[in-house]
């Protein structure tokens, strides 16, 4: 390759500029304080020289960044497995973060060093309109957090995220089951006449009703967790399907493993399936309730019978995790007071339970209104 005299003469560690003859091209270079040796090509000699002033400047200012041909997509990949799946408890919880890193192939080949606010605004707004406002902001925080470790390993020159306005989140009324509704359900279930596939299922839509459990907190109950002579329910496990195989997992937060207060006919419900059951289930399990096979649900089986159960009860469909909204919003309604309501529900914090379900505080408002009259002396 024939070069060019350098234009000036520099001083050891000074860098250097050379005319590429094959490319036309002036190429500054300089040995960087890590050992790798940066280099760029320039149309103009100068521009040449520009550049190797400011990567000198952020030697001394220690902000020099080696270039790197990561893409955001394996830096993605990267931070998901070293710096989250560590701190994440529950398997399927690191799944969904893999299916949220999934909608950033748009933008996956792009170079982490070359990403700006622009490109991520673009990929954001780009987003499907389909797509609910809080996933579009679940992904935006994934790129946020990524971003920001970048930052912090000094892998990029600036955190371009800074510039970018997070989707808005508007979050739609939860639905809940009428009081009739709930009668329906419970009474209509507990009848003798009841077909015997269904009705073995009672205790089981009795005790979420009256707990706010989640699915998986249910179907993961298991004897050990129970003391009927005090009625209460200590909950530890949640059970989820994790690709395809049923897993034991803790709760979503360290304030889900939380001790419930049974109700009296749940106890008297419990007390009978202890009775009649037998010694182990078929596969060794302790789990409370089980399949007709004397296996323990896999949450989609559960779902399917649940729609049976809402069809015989005459009630129209509605996810099984309403009976906790529904249990939510009646214990406030009632005027349980919202912390207490957050401890049972298991929110790690009251301010969720807030916003969730704030709209069922009685006389909330009105409450509100007058306080602000003793404030303000009006």
């Amino acid at each position: 390759m024939a070069r060019k005299t350098v234009k000036s003469k520099r001083r050891n560690n000074e860098g250097s500029i050379y005319f590429e003859e094959s490319r036309k091209k002036w190429v500054a270079s300089i040995t960087a304080p890590d050992g790798s040796r940066p280099k760029d090509r320039f149309d103009k000699w100068e521009d040449a020289d520009a550049w190797l002033t400011k990567i000198k400047n952020s030697f001394l200012e220690n902000t020099y960044v080696p270039p790197s041909d990561l893409t955001l997509g394996q830096w993605i990949l990267q931070w998901l497995t070293v710096y989250i799946k560590p701190k994440i408890k529950r398997e399927k919880t690191f799944l969904r973060y893999k299916q949220t890193a999934a909608h950033i192939t748009p933008v996956a080949m792009v170079r982490l060093q070359d990403v700006t606010a622009p490109v991520v605004q673009k990929f954001l707004n780009d987003l499907p309109e389909g797509m609910s406002s809080s996933s579009k902001n679940k992904i935006y925080k994934m790129i946020s957090a990524a971003f920001k470790k970048a930052s912090a390993l000094r892998m990029i020159r600036y955190n371009p995220i800074d510039a970018v306005e997070a989707p808005q989140v508007t979050y739609k009324d939860i639905e809940i089951f009428t009081w009739f509704e709930m009668r329906k359900i419970i009474g209509k279930l507990s009848l003798q006449k009841t077909p015997k596939a269904l009705l073995r299922h009672y205790p089981l839509v009795l005790f979420a009703a009256t707990t706010g459990c989640r699915l998986g907190e249910v179907l993961g109950l298991r004897w050990c967790d129970l003391n009927l002579n005090t009625g209460t329910a200590y909950i530890t496990n949640s059970l989820q399907d994790v690709n395809g195989i049923l897993t034991d997992c803790p709760p979503k937060t360290t304030a889900g493993k939380r001790t419930l207060a049974l109700l009296d006919e749940v106890v008297k419900e419990l007390k009978k399936m202890q009775a009649s059951r037998k010694l182990l289930a078929f596969d060794g399990s302790d789990y409370v309730f089980l399949s007709s096979k004397g296996t323990p649900f896999f949450p989609s089986n559960f779902n399917r019978i649940w729609h049976r159960i809402l069809k015989y009860c005459e009630v129209d469909y509605k996810n099984f995790h309403v009976l906790r909204h529904t249990h939510a919003t009646e214990m406030l309604a009632a005027g349980v007071p919202l912390l207490e309501v957050s401890r049972r529900l298991g929110h790690s914090k009251a301010s969720h339970t807030l916003n969730l379900y704030g709209h069922a505080i009685p006389g909330y408002n009105n409450e509100m209104a007058e306080k602000l009259k003793l404030v303000y002396a009006i």
